[in-house]
């Protein structure tokens, strides 16, 4: 089992079908993602002007996962027309 240390604060994110840049800790490489729901949504790290798609990186609904976001500072949401979702932005340090 990892541990994983919180780095600071974690970031909520109304996820809606029209994409959206949140900025997120930009120091700290590693990130916890969780998805409460209810639908699946869609990341894409990088900066401000970053934009999600339903292409993209998805996070289902109740997942959890730990990404390597380099040093993107802003995390792109989106889900599929008619969506909607929760997902929470941790960054940690660990395995």
């Amino acid at each position: 089992m990892s541990v994983q240390t919180i780095m600071g604060a974690t970031v909520t994110v109304e996820v809606t079908d029209t994409t959206a840049a949140t900025a997120i800790n930009a120091k700290v490489p590693l990130v916890r993602v969780h998805n409460s729901g209810p639908n699946t949504a869609y990341i894409k790290f990088g900066n401000s002007d970053a934009e999600a798609a339903t292409t993209d990186f998805p996070v289902p609904f109740g997942t959890t996962v730990t990404l390597d976001k380099g040093k993107a500072g802003y995390v792109a949401t989106v889900a599929a027309a008619t969506h909607t979702a929760t997902v929470y932005f941790s960054p940690v340090s660990g395995n």
